[in-house]
């Protein structure tokens, strides 16, 4: 903390540039939850205090984007949200179901975005309820497009691949 140089292995490191991106789609269980939160959280503090390393989104390291939230401000803005339902009742998933090809995913961000089909034999509910709810939206056609600002310059990148969630694999995908 004192130096602000980074050291991998014991070497200094020099550093000009970072992406930085939380991985939620690992194995390894809580355990192994901890230590990349931990690691993550201490990458972007570092970055919080060296202000002259580029990264992404400087602005919102400090943030955690919730999910529900981004959603309203994107329909406030004008964008297209999808009919979006957040729910653990699981008769109201698999009636939601019903309405045609369904997606859900987790209201913290990360673990999954799969078909409520897939999901509904997987998951198990007690008294008609799941552990914890899931934003539940109509799978939409099109492009995955990400957008970060880097230096008051935007950039967007469209992802191609051949998964629902391009993050659950590393096969054919194009960016």
């Amino acid at each position: 903390m004192d130096t602000g140089v980074l050291y991998i292995n014991n070497y200094p490191v020099q550093i000009t540039a970072v992406f930085s991106r939380q991985d939620v789609f690992h194995a390894g269980g809580a355990d192994a939850d901890y230590r990349v939160l931990a690691w993550f959280t201490t990458l972007n503090g570092w970055l919080t205090t060296s202000p002259q390393i580029r990264t992404l989104n400087r602005n919102s390291i400090r943030q955690h984007t919730n999910k529900l939230q981004a959603l309203q401000l994107a329909k406030a803005a004008g964008l297209p949200v999808p009919s979006t339902q957040v729910t653990n009742d699981f008769v109201h998933i698999e009636a939601l179901n019903t309405e045609g090809e369904m997606i859900a995913k987790p209201v913290l961000g990360g673990g999954y975005c799969e078909l409520v089909q897939a999901l509904l034999s997987q998951t198990e509910s007690h008294a008609g309820a799941t552990a914890s709810p899931a934003i539940v939206q109509p799978k939409l056609p099109g492009i995955d497009l990400r957008i970060y600002c880097l230096d008051k310059t935007y950039f967007g990148f469209i992802i191609h691949a051949d998964t629902l969630d391009y993050r659950k694999t590393r096969d054919n995908i194009a960016i």
